[in-house]
């Protein structure tokens, strides 16, 4: 292999790795070196959670209040013929169903952009354990990569 095919393969393996970002609340895990494109903490394919184990320190809500999420598309996957989107879910820990609180539309924007939006946690919400997850439906069947990435952060409510 000659260092331009080196550098083209390298090129392809750090676009095809890396995603989403959960900002705030922190996602589970790190956030290593997500201010530039393509952060392998960042590209997590697993449903729900990117097949990471929920975290010793959860963030803690009230029932009712209104929260902000803010995240990061960290590497673009936009196709004007199939804009993808992000959905922002809230779920009981470990459940397979999620209760949708906002979808926010790809519009292409570049990697590294942030989003934010806000969300209302259900005042009828039982107390305990919850999590917070973002998926990244990119919809563009040109990537070569998986169609979804996710992120969670967990949560208490009380």
């Amino acid at each position: 292999m000659n260092f331009f095919q080196f550098v083209v393969v390298g090129s392809l393996a750090v676009a095809c790795s890396a995603h989403l970002c959960l900002l705030s609340p922190p996602q589970r895990g790190t956030m290593m070196g997500i201010n530039k494109a393509g952060a392998n903490d960042c590209g997590l394919t697993t449903s729900p959670c990117g097949g990471r184990m929920a975290g010793m320190n959860p963030t803690y809500f009230k029932t009712g209040e209104n929260i902000t999420v803010v995240f990061q598309k960290n590497l673009d996957h936009y196709s004007k013929s199939t804009p993808g989107n992000f959905k922002v879910n809230l779920m009981m820990d470990n459940a397979s169903t999620a209760t949708a609180t906002a979808t926010i539309m790809d519009m292409g924007e570049p990697s590294l952009s942030l989003y934010s939006t806000s969300m209302m946690i259900p005042k009828t919400a039982t107390k305990g354990k919850y999590m917070i997850q973002v998926v990244y439906n990119t919809m563009n069947p040109d990537t070569g990569v998986p169609p979804q990435f996710y992120q969670c952060t967990d949560v208490m409510l009380h």
